[in-house]
């Protein structure tokens, strides 16, 4: 009976365990009506040991924010601003945590007919649009058999991963170097990021890309371990609510000019008394000199 006990105690601690490791949550509201402002409110909860990554996508929409780092064990509360939307937006938030299911949440976007989008230079704090004669002149038009509003096509920017070149420092470090192109009348504030497993560290960096431009943008990639594998990671870029990526591949290895010197300070002592050993060894196999005779011992006698 005490043992049935004991192993029902262990199960749940187990359990536990296993839900706590993946406890985290996103909550805002089912709708957001643009009626009523242009601010989406919503709350992460991440209750893990590891960092939590939330991805921002859209559908008909634009929005000012398109990626958070949450750290562990933190509980956030954020504003993400609706820059633009037409009928039929959503906003989806993606949360992905390493080791677990990744959860998501869509907000629909509720748009009045006589306000389809947001111009000029309205705040929020305003909750004010374009009105119909400005939507039209900005970036509509009016079928003139139905009388109804026809969008224009809109250029966005487009940002393309031309390639990704590794370069190693050591056996430790590495300079991950990419070149962006932006494709694009628009100029662009791009995001990058390197997915990679947990024993490696990275830092994101923010650039700059003008229209019709190419950027060469280089990251620091260090391995806290030497594990010998190849690891497949993935550059991630995001912008205007647009996420891309592109996966390269990273090798750990103890090359012949590293191992000797890896290992050296754990076999420093070993060494030290080999060395010793064969000078000990050297000097037993030369013979001893013989000392000369004094020149007077002949005379004496």
């Amino acid at each position: 009976m005490e043992r049935g006990l004991l192993l029902i105690g262990v199960i749940l601690l187990l359990l536990n365990a296993a839900v706590a490791k993946c406890n985290f949550s996103i909550s805002a509201s089912d709708v957001l009506f643009l009626e009523k402002g242009r601010m989406l409110h919503f709350q992460v909860e991440n209750l893990t040991d590891k960092d939590l990554k939330l991805r921002i996508f859209t559908e008909n929409a634009k929005v000012d924010t398109a990626f958070y780092l949450i750290p562990k064990n933190t509980k956030i509360s954020k504003e993400l601003e609706i820059i633009e939307a037409k009928p039929n937006a959503r906003v989806t938030f993606v949360a992905t945590v390493e080791g677990c299911k990744s959860i998501e949440k869509t907000i629909e976007i509720v748009v009045p007919a006589q306000q389809i989008s947001f111009c000029g230079n309205n705040t929020a704090t305003e909750q004010s649009y374009c009105s119909n004669a400005e939507q039209e002149d900005e970036m509509n038009d009016i079928d003139a058999n139905t009388g109804e509003v026809e969008y224009l096509p809109e250029e966005v920017p487009e940002v393309v991963i031309e390639k990704i070149d590794v370069n190693r420092v050591d056996r430790r470090n590495f300079i991950v170097s990419t070149i962006l192109r932006n494709d694009s009348n628009i100029p662009v504030i791009v995001n990058i990021e390197i997915i990679a497993p947990e024993i490696f560290e990275t830092t994101p960096v923010e650039a700059y890309i003008a229209p019709y431009d190419a950027l060469e943008i280089k990251l620091d990639l260090n391995a806290k371990e030497v594990k010998e594998a190849s690891y497949v990671m993935q550059l991630l870029i995001y912008y205007n609510g647009t996420i891309e990526s592109k996966s390269f591949t990273v090798k750990l290895s103890e090359d012949s000019l590293w191992k000797p010197l890896a290992l050296m300070p754990q076999n420093a002592a070993t060494v030290a008394i080999v060395i010793v050993i064969i000078f000990l060894f050297i000097l037993l196999l030369i013979p001893p000199k013989k000392p000369e005779k004094e020149p007077w011992i002949g005379r004496l006698k």
